[in-house]
C-alpha cells in the first residue's frame, strides 16, 4: 500500500465513525497531511453552513412554507368590502391563515371608474396608485390606498398592524363619500 496514489485506493462504501480520513491542513501555506475520524468530519460538516446552488430539491421547505404539496401557506388572497359611509376607526381583517409581512391591495369603488392598488412592506411603509376619474391617476405615499372620488369625498386607510391571522386597518372618512369599496388583499408570509 505504500507509495500508492489516493485515487488508486479501494473505496470504502460503508465507513464506520472511527474510520480515518486523510486531510491536508493549510494547503495554501504550509501543507501538512493529517488524519481525522469520520465522526469528527461529520461533526464539522453538521455544524457548518451549506449553500445549495443549481440543485433540484424534492418538496423543499423554505422559511416554514412548502412550495410543493401541503404545508404552510406562503401567500393568501382575501376578499373584503367596505361601505364608503362607514365612520373612521380600526377594522381587523382575519382569515389570512398566518401573520402577514406585506400586503398588496386592489380595489374598485362600485358604480365609478375609481380603482387602484396599494402596498405595504414589513416596516409598514405604504404607497399607492389610484384613478380619480377616467384618465387621471393619483400617486401617494403614507396610505395603503385612498379611494378617491371626484365628488363626495373618499375613504383612506393605513395598516395599523400585522396580526396572527390577518391585519388591522385604520380607516379615515373624508367628507361624505358614498358607494361600496370592493377590495382584494394579497397577503405574503
Amino acid at each position: 500500500m505504500a507509495d500508492q496514489k489516493i485515487t488508486e485506493l479501494d473505496a470504502n462504501v460503508a465507513p464506520l465513525s472511527t474510520d480515518l480520513a486523510v486531510i491536508v491542513d493549510d494547503p495554501g501555506s504550509t501543507p501538512a497531511t493529517q488524519k481525522m475520524t469520520i465522526d469528527t468530519l461529520d461533526d464539522y460538516l453538521s455544524a457548518s453552513t451549506k449553500t445549495l446552488t443549481n440543485k433540484t430539491l424534492t418538496s423543499p421547505t423554505i422559511n416554514t412554507g412548502t412550495f410543493t404539496g401541503g404545508g404552510a401557506l406562503l401567500s393568501s388572497v382575501t376578499f373584503e368590502t367596505r361601505d364608503m359611509t362607514a365612520a373612521d376607526g380600526d377594522v381587523a381583517y382575519t382569515g389570512v391563515g398566518f401573520t402577514p409581512t406585506s400586503i398588496i391591495a386592489f380595489f374598485v369603488v362600485s358604480g365609478t371608474v375609481v380603482g387602484g392598488m396599494g402596498m405595504v412592506d414589513s416596516s409598514l411603509v405604504e404607497a399607492n396608485a389610484n384613478t380619480r376619474a377616467a384618465g387621471t391617476l393619483w400617486y401617494a405615499d403614507s396610505n395603503l390606498f385612498i379611494s378617491a372620488v371626484v365628488t363626495g369625498g373618499y375613504q383612506n386607510c393605513v395598516v395599523k398592524s400585522f396580526d396572527a391571522d390577518g391585519f388591522t386597518l385604520t380607516w379615515n372618512k373624508v367628507t361624505s363619500p358614498t358607494g361600496t369599496l370592493t377590495i382584494k388583499f394579497l397577503c405574503f408570509r
